[in-house]
C-alpha cells in the first residue's frame, strides 16, 4: 500500500463524516393530513470537526549489527485534523488524521581500537588494529501519519474550561527516507586509521539503506482543556503521547559490498498541542 493510500483514506473518512452531518439537516416527518414529507431539522447537533498543531520531543527504538539503543529524534512538528460526535453526556469520539514532520534520526556508536575484531565484519579489510577513535552512524529523515479512532471523558466545566482525558487506537504509516550508515575514524597522527587516513577524519566505509516503509499498530492518550471562545468554537490545548509499534526491518551494502541489518522498533511522540474545534449546530 502506497503512502497516498493512508491520505485517500483519511479524506474518506472525512467526507464520510460530512455526509452524515448533511443526512442530519433533514427529517421525514408525517404532515397533518397523513402524508409524508420532509420537515427541516436542528442540523448537526453534537457534530463537530477539530485542528491543531503541535510539538515536542520524540525517540526511536533501533538495533544495528553493532548497537541496540533508544535514539531521540528531532523536535515532531504535527498536524492533525478530526471530525466527531459530541454526545453531551460527558463523552465525545472522532476519527483524526495525523501527520508528523521534522523527526531527524541520527546514532552514534563508538567501538576501541578500530580493529576488525570489533568491527563485526562490516569492514573486511581493515587492519586488526587501527589507532585512532572510531564510530559508527546511522542517520536518516522520518516522516509518519496515523488514522486514529479516538474517544474523551470531559469533566465538568470551571469558568468556561472543560478538562478533558482522551485515548485512541489506530494504524500508522512510517517511512525513513535519506537513509545512510558511515564507519569513521578519527585520527591525531598520520599513522591512525590505517589505509582510510590519518590526521583528521576519515571514513573507512558508508553505504545507503534504500527508502524503507511500513505500517504499524499506534495508540495515543490524551490529556487537555477546551475554553469556549464563542458559542460554536472552543479552543482546545493539551498533552498527547503517541506511540507507535514495530516498523520494518532493512538492510544496506556499503561500499566493500558487507551488508548492515537495521531493525526500527517503537516510536514514542510526547506533545503539546494547541488548536479549535467548531461544533456544527
Amino acid at each position: 500500500m502506497k503512502f497516498s493510500s493512508i491520505k485517500s483514506t483519511g479524506l474518506a473518512l472525512l467526507l464520510g463524516a460530512a455526509t452524515v452531518f448533511s443526512q442530519g439537516a433533514f427529517a421525514a416527518d408525517m404532515l397533518d393530513d397523513g402524508t409524508q414529507g420532509e420537515t427541516f431539522v436542528e442540523f448537526g447537533t453534537g457534530w463537530y470537526i477539530r485542528g491543531d498543531i503541535g510539538g515536542g520531543l520524540s525517540s526511536v527504538e533501533v538495533t544495528t549489527n553493532f548497537t541496540n539503543e533508544n535514539a531521540d529524534l528531532g523536535t515532531p512538528v504535527s498536524v492533525s485534523v478530526a471530525a466527531g460526535y459530541d454526545g453531551g453526556n460527558g463523552f465525545r469520539y472522532e476519527a483524526a488524521l495525523n501527520q508528523f514532520t521534522n523527526l531527524d534520526f541520527g546514532s552514534r556508536t563508538s567501538y576501541p581500537d578500530c580493529g576488525e575484531e570489533d568491527h563485526d565484519g562490516l569492514n573486511s579489510t581493515a587492519p586488526l588494529a587501527v589507532s585512532g577513535e572510531c564510530y559508527r552512524t546511522n542517520t536518516a529523515n522520518i516522516t509518519a501519519s496515523s488514522i486514529m479512532a479516538n474517544a474523551y471523558v470531559q469533566m465538568n466545566s470551571y469558568g468556561g474550561f472543560t478538562p478533558y482525558l482522551g485515548v485512541g487506537v489506530g494504524v500508522a504509516y512510517v517511512s525513513w527516507n535519506e537513509f545512510e550508515w558511515h564507519d569513521i575514524c578519527t585520527g591525531t597522527q598520520d599513522t591512525d586509521c590505517g589505509s582510510a587516513g590519518g590526521v583528521g577524519v576519515n571514513e573507512r566505509a558508508m553505504g545507503e539503506y534504500e527508502e524503507a516503509q511500513g505500517f504499524s499498530l499506534s495508540g495515543n492518550l490524551m490529556v487537555g482543556a477546551s475554553y469556549a471562545l464563542t458559542q460554536n468554537t472552543l479552543l482546545d490545548f493539551g498533552y498527547r503521547f503517541t506511540y507507535i509499534g514495530e516498523t520494518f526491518a532493512a538492510k544496506l551494502s556499503d561500499n566493500e559490498f558487507n551488508e548492515n541489518d537495521l531493525e526500527v522498533g517503537s516510536t514514542n511522540l510526547h506533545e503539546f498541542r494547541v488548536g479549535l474545534r467548531y461544533m456544527i449546530w
